[in-house]
C-alpha cells in the first residue's frame, strides 16, 4: 500500500509524505472494497489490514 501511496505522494522520507502516502492510499483501498463489496466480490483475507500496515511503517 506504500507503492500505492507513492503514485500520488511520491517518496521522499519525510513525515509529511509519509502522511500523505498513507491518506490516498487509504482513499484507494476505501473505493476499491467499496467497488468489490457492491459487486458482490469477497477480497481474500489477508494477513494484515491496511491500519496494521501503516502503524508497523510508522513504528
Amino acid at each position: 500500500w506504500e507503492a500505492v501511496g507513492a503514485y500520488n505522494a511520491g517518496f521522499r522520507k519525510t513525515e509529511r509524505q509519509n502522511q500523505r502516502r498513507l491518506a490516498y492510499a487509504s482513499d484507494v483501498y476505501r473505493i476499491y472494497t467499496g467497488i468489490k463489496s457492491s459487486k458482490g466480490i469477497r477480497l481474500p483475507a489477508t494477513k494484515k489490514s491496511l491500519p496494521e500496515i501503516n502503524s508497523v511503517q510508522n513504528n
